[in-house]
């Protein structure tokens, strides 16, 4: 269960199988959850990297996390 700190209210998935990517190739899947009252945003990722080209997923819509911009 994920709880937002502020609202103490239990973070919905609003989506799967994002990823957050770093230096491009640098992948960690993960999900998003939101807080239905105030609307913050989290990213829950593996600890573990894969290797993967992020630009094939570009086309999807939210369906990327770019962590330093390279994208």
């Amino acid at each position: 269960m994920k709880i937002c700190v502020k609202c103490k209210k239990e973070m919905k998935c609003t989506y799967t199988g994002k990823l957050a990517v770093w230096n491009r190739t640098h992948c960690y899947a993960g999900d998003e959850f939101e807080c239905s009252d105030c609307g913050a945003k989290v990213l829950v990722t593996t600890g573990r990297s894969f290797h993967e080209d992020a630009e094939k997923y570009k086309e999807k819509e939210n369906a990327i996390l770019d962590m330093d911009g390279s994208l």
